[in-house]
């Protein structure tokens, strides 16, 4: 037999299904929010760090003259050297197509069954085992365009092709995705590497190192010591330090938490609103059964009992969407982008732990307070309330200023209107902190996405030309230029030396290689944006620029100090000029070209050389390419890569879109949260007022009369939160772009506030408004005054 309060529930529940909707679907949108933001957050790191740890990568490089494995196995048995292992490595090409090439690093691996660092798992097919066979990296096969079994060639700096058959796909998860690196990876045997030109030895030492190890530049350190005393010079070496998928899987963890979590208060609010809405109309049912002896525990667990069932309903209608959702973004958008293999999509029973818990506590937390306070009202003073909020209004501030206003300026339908907007102060509050912070957000979101398209426009003011072509070898800057000026369609050309530093620092320890970019004087192919100091000026000797990445790796350096630079084994000290922004092509230091020439013994020579063509889009800028190409190497030149403009750009473009599909897809959570927001609010205003609606009928207002009141008010909630949100995107949106662009660039993005946007959600915001109150006008004029007059 049910007892007669929990039949009450129930009946509460049944009888307005409409307020058990909404409440629930208030709630499954913070649980979902955070339940998709959570699951895909922990399905994102679990396989990231699976994958680099099923890899072991090389936590540094050293380069050096040839050697074999043994040195390798001496050097593996120093302190603090977990693996070493001799790698080689060559960049080629692979035509795709008839006029397409592909740039392909190549690997020689001494036994891949024995690998220990940058072991790279064998995804299909096998390991090469013969000179003439290659497995390449798996979303190589699709960029590629071939399939295991297959025949590739690849062509060699010097114009020599060689055919290598696929014999498999292995994962290399130290790169994203081709589309953003413009290159691909292919393993071979060392007898396919001297059947490609190179020796049998290897050139580059891989470590990885204990992870309590210490500092791992004095660990390096050791290791060039004991190599030198093998009678080696070393060549260079890298720390290997954060990578660009490391910088777009944080970038996105920290948009996803901020934005779960905000949207989850967000709900929240929306929840204590529909549960203090639901107590106020039962205060007349509160006293009754008082009167008949229910105590205040009793009638508590009764109210948080049907809250509790509006937890229920939201986490079962939540729980399967945030799943889907995170399954969904990890196969179409963060898989391919970041280059993961995920061995499950399973998200751990934690994770839905934790959506239960929140489909459970949000709504009881919510409701405690606005029940606790329903609950204590006497006896007396429930059965005398009235349900019409007689003193609710008149003496407040805002009624206050309003009655000062010219009736002449306040049709009696808006007076009506913001007085009524105005009557429950704590609601409208909470309402606006919902649709405030929507508004604030949304615009903020749009505002980065338009920064990161202005952030784009900035990086093609380092590339200034259509094609870019870099040679194996420096070669002289007046036979390069007339070589192409030479070709169709050339209507501009430039030549630039391209190397690379290491900057000794003052401790005697030397940074990773820093690509050098040697411009001439006066160079119109480069306009950067100066963030400190100045640009290179003509009559600049010994005097560099460093870009914001190299800033960043070097943040003891600042404008006006001397630096020392280590180039083709000499070290000179440079003046730091300027510090500009970034290109997203990683750390680089400008100089001219002249002083590049002497210090490295190549006066009046180049490897690379820009171009300007007739047309600027896409397809002529891949033709141009293509041309060229050919061009240069039937001349006879080694060409080692080619690229343009409209592809770099497209390939910046990629890196920001697992960023940006996240705070799409929040900036559309937030509208959702805010419209239900607005609609929760309008239809408790509504079902508050049933008996003045009611009076009003009686006294003769209109049915016109009576909706342009719900209308306006809807409209005024609307306005208010959007003003005061609009004052708080500004700084919300500068912040954000500015985190993003450090996480990812070293450097905030280009910031442009999207006044555009905050236009238009404006007018979203008044649609949205009259949405939401069309039902609750519609429900105001379709009661008769005897049914309005008799209403619970």
């Amino acid at each position: 037999m049910i007892r007669p309060r929990w039949r009450k529930v129930i009946s509460d529940l049944w009888s307005h299904r409409m307020r058990t909707l909404i409440v629930s679907l208030a709630v499954a949108v913070g649980v979902y929010a955070v339940g998709a933001i959570m699951a895909t957050q922990t399905l994102m790191l679990r396989e990231f760090h699976s994958d680099r740890e099923e890899a072991r990568l090389a936590d540094a490089i050293v380069y050096t003259q040839p050697f074999d494995h043994k040195l390798a196995e001496r050097i593996e048995q120093l302190a603090g050297v977990a693996a070493a292992e001799g790698r080689q490595s060559l960049w080629a090409r692979v035509p795709v197509g008839a006029e397409t090439r592909r740039t392909i690093e190549i690997i020689a691996v001494h036994d891949f069954a024995a690998m220990r660092v940058n072991s790279y798992p064998l995804v299909a097919g096998r390991w090469p085992d013969k000179r003439n066979e290659i497995a390449l990296e798996h979303m190589g096969l699709r960029y590629l365009g071939v399939a295991i079994g297959d025949s590739i060639v690849v062509e060699l700096p010097d114009g020599a092709q060689k055919r290598f058959v696929v014999t498999g796909a292995m994962h290399d998860p130290r790169y994203p995705s081709p589309e953003i690196t413009n290159f691909t990876v292919g393993a071979v045997t060392p007898a396919g590497m001297e059947y490609l030109g190179g020796g049998a030895l290897f050139t580059e030492l891989l470590l990885r190192l204990e992870p309590e190890a210490g500092d791992a530049r004095a660990i390096v350190d050791a290791v060039e010591e004991r190599i030198e005393r093998s009678g080696r010079v070393i060549v260079g070496r890298t720390i290997v330090g954060k990578s660009i998928i490391e910088s777009i899987v944080n970038t996105a963890v920290m948009i996803l938490s901020f934005f779960g979590w905000m949207i989850l208060l967000l709900s929240a609010f929306l929840v204590v609103n529909t549960i203090s809405a639901l107590i106020a109309q039962q205060v007349n049912q509160i006293g009754i059964m008082k009167l008949v002896g229910a105590s205040r525990r009793q009638m508590m667990a009764m109210y948080l009992s049907l809250v509790l069932v509006f937890g229920v309903i939201a986490f079962s209608i939540a729980i399967p969407l945030a799943t889907w959702t995170a399954q969904y973004l990890m196969t179409h958008l963060i898989q391919d982008l970041v280059n993961l293999r995920p061995d499950s999509l399973d998200a751990p029973l934690w994770v839905y732990g934790v959506m239960v818990a929140i489909g459970v506590l949000i709504p009881v937390v919510a409701g405690i307070y606005p029940v606790w306070q329903g609950t204590r009202i006497t006896t007396y003073a429930a059965l005398n309330e009235l349900n019409m909020q007689t003193g609710a209004t008149g003496g407040g501030l805002f009624d206050r200023m309003l009655a000062l206003l010219p009736k002449r300026w306040l049709q009696r339908p808006l007076l009506l209107a913001i007085r009524n907007t105005l009557r429950h102060k704590g609601r409208l509050l909470r309402t606006m902190i919902v649709m405030t912070l929507g508004t604030t957000l949304f615009i903020a979101v749009i505002s980065v996405r338009v920064s990161v398209n202005t952030t784009q426009a900035d990086f093609l003011r380092y590339h200034q030309y259509d094609v870019q072509v870099q040679f194996q070898e420096m070669h002289r800057i007046a036979r390069l230029e007339s070589a192409a000026l030479a070709a169709p369609g050339v209507v501009g050309v430039e030549s630039w030396a391209l190397g690379g530093a290491t900057r000794v620092r003052p401790d005697g320890v030397e940074s990773n290689r820093y690509q050098v970019v040697a411009l001439p004087e006066g160079s119109n192919m480069v306009d950067p944006i100066v963030q400190a100091g100045r640009w290179l000026q003509p009559g600049d000797e010994y005097v560099v620029v460093l870009n914001a990445t190299v800033a960043q790796d070097e943040p003891d350096v600042r404008v006006g100090d001397r630096i020392t630079l280590k180039m083709n084994g000499r070290e000179r000290e440079w003046l730091v000029a300027g510090i500009v922004g970034s290109d997203a092509q990683g750390p680089k230091i400008y100089m001219h070209q002249s002083v590049f020439g002497y210090e490295n013994r190549s006066p009046d020579r180049a490897n690379s050389i820009q171009v300007i063509t007739e047309e600027h889009d896409l397809l002529s800028q891949k033709t141009m390419e293509a041309l060229l190409l050919q061009h240069f190497e039937k001349l006879g030149y080694a060409v080692r890569s080619t690229r343009t403009t409209q592809t770099l750009n497209a390939q910046n473009g990629l890196m920001f879109d697992v960023i940006v599909g996240f705070l799409i897809l929040n900036a559309v959570l937030l509208g959702l949260v805010g419209s239900l927001g607005l609609s929760t609010t309008m239809g408790i205003n509504m079902l508050e007022r049933i008996r003045e609606i009611g009076v009003l009928r009686a006294i003769g207002a209109s049915n016109a009369a009576l909706r342009r009141i719900v209308l306006l008010e809807g409209l005024a909630i609307a306005t208010l939160s959007w003003l005061v949100g609009f004052a708080l995107s500004y700084p919300v949106a500068q912040v954000m772009s500015e985190q993003i662009g450090v996480a990812l660039l070293d450097t905030p993005l280009s910031f442009t506030y999207a006044l555009p946007a905050a236009i238009a959600w404006f007018f979203v915001l008044l649609v949205l408004a009259v949405a939401a109150s069309l039902g609750p006008a519609y429900n105001a004029v379709r009661l008769t005054i005897r049914e309005v007059l008799a209403y619970e």
